[in-house]
């Protein structure tokens, strides 16, 4: 039994690390695309369940909202919050937590992001939010 779990933890670090390298590969490239402040690009990377819940009018106040931080430059210090792939298992969505330090042109923000990962689909964008001085000036969400 100890064996067992042993095996369990060495292969979930192996599997941590994997999706770490994965996961910030992926949001850079996202967030490139995104950060040229359209709806169209944000939906691209969403996972089908944020889409779902989350309508035409929010997406625009969101993006217009965000559109002050400028073109994105650089991620640093993402880090691992969570890690949920057991849930996967039991019928729900396996997601990935992060939070970390986000470069844009007109300055850095505060990235939290959960991920969805999908087998087939690879990851996908489930919950992105961004806090900055440069946001309290800009236009407030409904």
């Amino acid at each position: 039994m100890l064996g067992l779990v042993a095996t369990f933890f060495l292969a979930s670090e192996r599997r941590e690390t994997a999706y770490q390298e994965a996961s910030s590969r992926y949001l850079a490239a996202a967030l490139q695309d995104i950060s040229r402040w359209e709806t169209s690009a944000l939906l691209r990377y969403l996972a089908p369940e944020a889409r779902r819940t989350v309508t035409g009018q929010q997406l625009e106040t969101l993006i217009a909202r965000y559109r002050v931080l400028g073109e994105f430059e650089r991620l640093s210090e993402l880090e691992l919050q969570r890690l949920s792939i057991l849930s996967g298992w039991f019928g729900g969505p396996r997601l990935l937590g992060y939070r970390g330090e986000a470069r844009f042109a007109n300055g850095t923000a505060h990235l939290t992001a959960t991920l969805k990962v999908d087998d087939d689909a690879g990851l996908s964008i489930y919950n992105l939010n961004f806090s900055s001085p440069l946001l309290e000036t800009a236009p407030a969400a409904p």
